[in-house]
């Protein structure tokens, strides 16, 4: 009888470990494929101001951007094509397109502000179509989406005040729209066709949520500045997901911790107490293989640049004064902190003021429209 429990304690316990051991293969597997950043354990470490912007380069671009239309320093990048034939950009505050070669040469602008027929109240998104090589504007004022030709003839429109759509993230190379939903919606990200029909849905909201809770999580979810790819994180979730034509699929993940806004405290993100001890105003960038995660933390803006392969932070901007952004090696061998506001996997896009490149880029005057930094990535 001692034999019989003896042998059954042994099997017991031996599967209890292979269960443990099972558990613990899958997790360091999980990990193993999905690269997982310590944010918390390494929030206070320092980093070494050593990385450029020109380590992972393979290529890089500098262009000034001709003065024949005056911008303003409202301007955001839209479009970069591959061969750089072609740069979309808008002036955010004159809701000006003007589409720029690869020289910094202007090849055509419009504006079109108004309310009547192929006219719009503000860019809130501007896209470059390559199946038709037209340019297509969501006014998110007026619920409409035009298309234009190159040089803002326009060509239609359409109304879109019962589609679910506040925010267009991402089109895809077969004009399926990614996009972050409304409030009244019962999802926070859709897949919007070409024919505007709802594809796809992501991410349900509880069915006992607020509107003011759900504006509140609409906030608070991180932003992104790709544009091949809709980067999904909510304030209280470590698992950043990106959604693309394939589908919802985890990426990385964030160890934030106790930094993570709980879910309960989301609506109340604006009466938190000063000095708190939760992330805020997040934004995810993913290219080639690094990670830039920015946030608020303790009224701070950090900046913090990742190798998703070693896992490992590798630069690190704290606001302070004027040195904002990561630095940027000029072919003199000055430098500039800057962050890229427009990236692909393969292709970043930098705004650099022009009072900041005179002596550095030839013919830039102090007043002149900024220069335009473009990096192909190894």
């Amino acid at each position: 009888m001692k034999t019989i429990l003896l042998l059954t304690s042994v099997l017991f316990l031996t599967g209890c470990v292979s269960q443990k051991e099972k558990e613990t293969t899958e997790v360091v597997q999980e990990e193993k494929r999905i690269p997982v950043l310590d944010i918390e354990g390494q929030i206070s470490a320092s980093v070494p101001d050593t990385f450029t912007w020109n380590s992972i380069a393979s290529r890089v671009h500098i262009i000034p951007l001709s003065n024949r239309v005056l911008l303003t320093e409202h301007l955001s990048i839209r479009h970069i094509s591959k061969d750089l034939d072609l740069i979309l950009i808008t002036d955010d505050k004159m809701d000006r397109v003007v589409c720029f070669d690869g020289k910094g040469k202007v090849k055509n602008t419009f504006r079109n502000i108004g309310q009547g027929p192929g006219e719009y109240k503000y860019l809130t998104n501007v896209w470059f179509n390559q199946l038709d090589s037209t340019i297509q504007v969501f006014d998110n004022n007026n619920r409409k989406w035009l298309s234009y030709t190159m040089n803002g003839k326009f060509l239609t429109s359409k109304m879109v005040n019962d589609k679910p759509i506040s925010h267009i993230r991402y089109i895809d190379k077969n004009g399926k729209m990614y996009v972050r939903g409304t409030s009244d919606a019962n999802y926070l990200i859709h897949v919007i066709t070409p024919d505007w029909e709802v594809e796809k849905s992501y991410i349900p909201f509880d069915s006992t949520y607020t509107v003011r809770q759900i504006t509140a999580l609409m906030i608070n979810m991180a932003r992104s500045n790709n544009k091949d790819r809709f980067i999904d994180n909510l304030p209280f979730n470590d698992t950043i997901f990106v959604i693309n034509e394939e589908g919802r699929n985890p990426s990385c993940i964030l160890k934030k911790g106790s930094h993570a806004l709980p879910e309960k405290e989301c609506e109340n993100f604006l009466r938190l107490p000063k000095g708190h001890n939760y992330f805020l105003s997040t934004n995810i960038d993913i290219f080639s293989h690094y990670l830039l995660y920015s946030y608020v933390w303790k009224d701070k803006l950090i900046k913090e640049l990742w190798d998703l392969d070693s896992k490992q932070k590798i630069a690190l901007q704290r606001e302070e004064g004027d040195s904002k952004g990561i630095n940027f090696v000029f072919p003199s061998g000055n430098m500039i902190r800057t962050i890229p506001e427009y990236i692909t996997n393969n292709q970043l896009g930098f705004l650099l003021p022009a009072d900041q490149c005179v002596g550095e880029v030839e013919g830039v005057k102090e007043d002149d429209n900024q220069v335009l930094l473009v990096l192909d990535l190894r």
